[in-house]
């Protein structure tokens, strides 16, 4: 159910972004990466960026953790 939802959600962001790479979200712009001859997939370029565009959100989520786990326990019941 998640895979059919994120392809989804990175046509929409393609659709939208109407190959304009300055407005193009990261997943689309990472998707569009170029190898230096015709038919080379820039395997470890993909992989860095990946790399790099994870690192802030994991860490985002290390120094908020205890206020996100507050909010998604708020309303639960006790």
């Amino acid at each position: 159910m998640v895979f059919p939802s994120a392809w989804d959600e990175y046509l929409l962001a393609g659709l939208l972004s109407n190959g304009n790479p300055e407005v193009a979200p990261v997943t689309v712009a990472i998707a569009n990466f170029a190898g230096s001859q015709p038919h080379q997939v820039p395997y470890t370029a993909i992989m860095a960026a990946g790399a790099i565009v994870t690192v802030p959100l994991m860490l985002t989520v290390l120094v908020f953790q205890r206020r996100i786990v507050a909010g998604l326990t708020a309303g639960a019941f006790k």
